[in-house]
């Protein structure tokens, strides 16, 4: 095998990577969209301190987004 060969290959499985990645970010959005619509929906004194769980997603988001950023980089 050779050596373009070879880095052609290892960037597909870069790109392949970094799209899942991308996918996983949207799923992480939309479950805390629906999160949030679904405290909306219950009355505030019931409604339980998700606060944690929020910052938690958005955190792991942004280091998402910075490992991808850096994934996208060494693709193009």
């Amino acid at each position: 095998m050779s050596n373009t060969t070879f880095q052609a290959i290892l960037l597909a499985q870069a790109a392949n990577i970094a799209a899942q990645m991308n996918d996983n970010i949207q799923v992480i959005e939309k479950t805390k969209q629906s999160l949030y619509s679904l405290l909306s929906k219950v009355p505030a004194e019931y409604r339980p301190d998700m606060s944690d769980v929020i910052a938690g997603a958005d955190q792991t988001v942004i280091e998402a987004r910075q490992r991808l950023n850096r994934y996208h980089s060494i693709i193009a």
